[in-house]
Parts: structure tokens; C-alpha cells; sequence
């Protein structure tokens, strides 16, 4: 029997999602205007916590065949979404426009356009969040296929995190991209983590522990500290870092309770229709740089953050209603289909 379905899930989502949008901010156009340091810190919230939230949510299905087809769906979206990316893309760069363009883009590669980078630029997510919740669901139902509680799962993610390890200092020893092997081990600690509850002492020492951590390995370690590299090298100290908003979101999530929708739950509900659309939003951005320039810093992200909101949330509804189209021309379509075959009978 599933589980009733958990609004905090959806408002950590929530919460996320605009942090996303927000990162896409500082870096992107925040090249030219945002600090170094704040770009860096920004990454406190990053995609680690959508693998972590992702993993807590797979305790309400336990379906491998779920996934795929939500996996299925999700194409199907995005399949709407491309409609609405492409009629962008011809009002704005309409002389680059080819076929070949919109095949590739079927199949996920938007690489083919610099009007719009910031969506062809936040795909590698979309590659990485499927192939890795059909990896982490499929370890998680043959354990529970063996075991009957959690006993035991934390040996699986000592075995996941020692292979990591293994493929991120040992290049000859590849048995998965160090990527999958990365978020795997997130989406599996969430969904171990999800059934566990820390108190504020706990929260607040690992929280120290991790930041005195971090420091530590760039100051000493030798490692980069450019978080932005790091995150797409998979280096430790990413991972430690990344640590820190995960072990703030095991804290809170036996600390509040969100339940009915509210805004946040609405976009956490949504949150990849919205990484869809962020990708568009963060693009359009750039043309209000020159009118920003003698803003002050604060001015600038505000302004910048709340046009990249304005321009994804319209987006979003404007996706979700071509959704809810798509989905009654279908229903109909098939009703007569139906009709039609019982009439020849």
C-alpha cells in the first residue's frame, strides 16, 4: 500500500527549485555582474538536494515500473515543451533554425543554439536524473527484495560510496561514470535518510563539522576553490559541501508540516516543468544587462532573480495549460478511435 503523499516533500522541492533559478542567475548573465565568492556560495543548494529529495520520495511508489513511466511522461512534456522553445527560438533567431535542430532536440540536445544556451546548457540534469533514479530505484528493490527493514541498507551505501571513490581517484577502475556513481549515493541516502529523524544538537554539530570540513580541504587538501569546477569534476569537497543543505533538510523535515498546497508546493509539485522553463528565462535575461549597469550590486540580482521568476513562472503556467490541452485532445482522439472500431464491428 503507497504512502500518503508528503506536501513537504513537494515544498522542499519548492524551495529548491527557486534556488535553482537563482544559481542560474548569479552564474549565466551573473557572469558579468555577480562576485566570485557569492557564485560560490550559492551552490549551498544545488542539485544534490533534488537527488536527496528524489530518493525520499521513492518510499510513497517502491515502482521501478513507476519511474519509467513518469520517465515516459515527463518526455511527453517536454515533447509540449519543445513547441514552446521553438516559437521562441524563430522569433529570436529564426536564420539558425534547422531540421536537424529539432531532431536532436527530441532526444534531449539542445546544444545547437547560443539565443537560448541556458536550456541547452541545464540538460545534463535531465540525462543524469534519469538514468540515475532507474539505477537507485533498482538497487533499492532488490534489497528490499532480501531484507524487510533498513538494517542493512547502510552497507549499500558504504559499497556505493567506496566505488565512487574508487572511480574519482582511480581512472582505471570504471564500472559506472563517476557522475551516476555521485548522485546515486545522494538518491540512496535519501531514500535511507527519509525514515530517520536528527535532533537540533546532531543538526547543528555535523552542520560545524562540515563546514570546518570544507574549509579545511581547500585551505590544506589541494582542492579547487571553485565550487562550479568541483561540481562537474564530482570532487570531495562538492560532495561535502553539498552536504550541508541535505543534513538541513534531513533536520526540517520532522520539523514542520506543510499540509495543503501553498505556492512553493505548487512549484515543488512542478519542479521539472520549471526546470524546463527556467532554461528559457535565464536566456532571456541577458537582454536586460545593459539596462542594469549602473544599478547597484543588490539592485542588479534582485532585479535579474525577480525577471528570470517572471519570465519562468508564465512559462510554467503557459506549459501547464498546453499540458492539460495535449492530454483532452488525446482523450478524445482515443474515444473516437474507440467509437469508430465499434462501429466497423
Amino acid at each position: 500500500m503507497e504512502k500518503r503523499r508528503d506536501y513537504n516533500i513537494d515544498f522542499f522541492r519548492g524551495i529548491a527549485t527557486l534556488w535553482i533559478i537563482f544559481i542560474h542567475t548569479c552564474f549565466w548573465s551573473g557572469e558579468e555582474y555577480v562576485p566570485s565568492i557569492l557564485r560560490q556560495i550559492s551552490l549551498i543548494i544545488d542539485v544534490p538536494i533534488f537527488m536527496f529529495i528524489s530518493g525520499m520520495s521513492f518510499n510513497f511508489n517502491k515502482s521501478i515500473f513507476k519511474n519509467i513511466k513518469g520517465f515516459i511522461k515527463l518526455w511527453g512534456k517536454y515533447l509540449i515543451f519543445l513547441i514552446m522553445y521553438f516559437i521562441i527560438l524563430l522569433i529570436i533567431d529564426i536564420d539558425n533554425f534547422n531540421v536537424l535542430s529539432v531532431i536532436k532536440a527530441i532526444f534531449f540536445d539542445l546544444s545547437d543554439t547560443n539565443k537560448l544556451k541556458v536550456v541547452g546548457g541545464s540538460f545534463w540534469f535531465i540525462y543524469m536524473f534519469i538514468w540515475t533514479s532507474l539505477l537507485s530505484s533498482i538497487v533499492i528493490k532488490i534489497y528490499n527484495y532480501f531484507f524487510k527493514d533498513l538494517t542493512n541498507f547502510k552497507y549499500v551505501l558504504l559499497f556505493v560510496l567506496l566505488l565512487y571513490g574508487m572511480n574519482l581517484y582511480y581512472p582505471s577502475f570504471v564500472i559506472f561514470k563517476t557522475q551516476t556513481l555521485f548522485y546515486s549515493f545522494i538518491y540512496l541516502l535519501g531514500y535511507y535518510l527519509y525514515n530517520y529523524k536528527i535532533n537540533l544538537k546532531t543538526f547543528i554539530l555535523t552542520t560545524l563539522f562540515l563546514i570546518i570540513l570544507v574549509c579545511f580541504m581547500i585551505r590544506y587538501g589541494g582542492y579547487a576553490v571553485n565550487l562550479q569546477q568541483a561540481k562537474f569534476d564530482y570532487n570531495i569537497n562538492y560532495f561535502v559541501y553539498s552536504m550541508i543543505s541535505i543534513t538541513l533538510v534531513t533536520y526540517l523535515k520532522d520539523k514542520i508540516s506543510i499540509l495543503n498546497n501553498n505556492l512553493f508546493v505548487f512549484i515543488g509539485q512542478n519542479s521539472l516543468i520549471f526546470y524546463l522553463c527556467q532554461g528559457i528565462g535565464a536566456s532571456l535575461i541577458y537582454y536586460f544587462l545593459d539596462y542594469i549597469v549602473d544599478f547597484p550590486l543588490i539592485l542588479k540580482i534582485l532585479f535579474m532573480y525577480t525577471m528570470n521568476f517572471i519570465i519562468t513562472f508564465i512559462l510554467t503556467l503557459l506549459l501547464l495549460y498546453l499540458i492539460k490541452l495535449s492530454n483532452k485532445v488525446i482523450f478524445y482522439l482515443k474515444n473516437k478511435m474507440k467509437f469508430i472500431s465499434l462501429e466497423l464491428k
